[in-house]
């Protein structure tokens, strides 16, 4: 999946009633707004940087990297760099 300036484009893999499997590509400084699921939520940086907030904690993950963001919990994401997830 290409970047797109000024963008955050999404591919929906997988979609089921107990969660979906999608690859997002983002911009750097592109957000993606507060949200919540009702299951957990695997986020696996492919490539890049993102800081990803989980309530009122900030994470910083980077290219291989992986966080857990648990069902019911609010987060938001924001591209430090471009940066792909899985």
């Amino acid at each position: 999946m290409e970047y797109v300036f000024g963008s955050v484009v999404t591919r929906t893999l997988m979609n089921q009633n107990t969660g979906t499997a999608t690859l997002s590509s983002f911009d750097t400084g592109e957000v993606q707004t507060s949200t919540y699921y009702p299951y957990d939520r695997l986020i696996h940086i492919v490539a890049g940087e993102a800081t990803i907030h989980v309530d009122e904690l900030s994470n910083i993950v980077k290219t291989g990297e992986i966080l857990i963001v648990p069902a019911h919990v609010k987060h938001w994401i924001k591209a430090n760099k471009r940066f792909k997830m899985l």
